[in-house]
């Protein structure tokens, strides 16, 4: 005998803003997961009945949640 356990991952979604290259401000709903590390992409809505857009950090300048703000940046290494 096989036991499948599925997982559902829940939703977060919270008020939220996300900053485009151009620095427009997209107002609407990110679904906010407590990053202990910078996410390496964030889901947007900006209805809570749209649907879903995700983003990565090389595609956005930046978000806000939570009272929480992260900025995109590009680091390199110097030798």
């Amino acid at each position: 005998m096989v036991i499948y356990q599925i997982s559902f991952s829940q939703k977060n979604y919270l008020p939220g803003k996300v900053i485009t290259l151009q620095h427009d401000t997209l107002t609407g709903y990110i679904d906010y997961r407590n990053w202990e590390v910078n996410p390496k992409i964030i889901t947007f809505k900006k209805e809570i009945t749209s649907d879903e857009i995700t983003y990565t950090p090389l595609e956005i300048s930046g978000f806000q949640v939570s009272d929480e703000n992260y900025l995109s940046a590009e680091l390199f290494a110097v030798q």
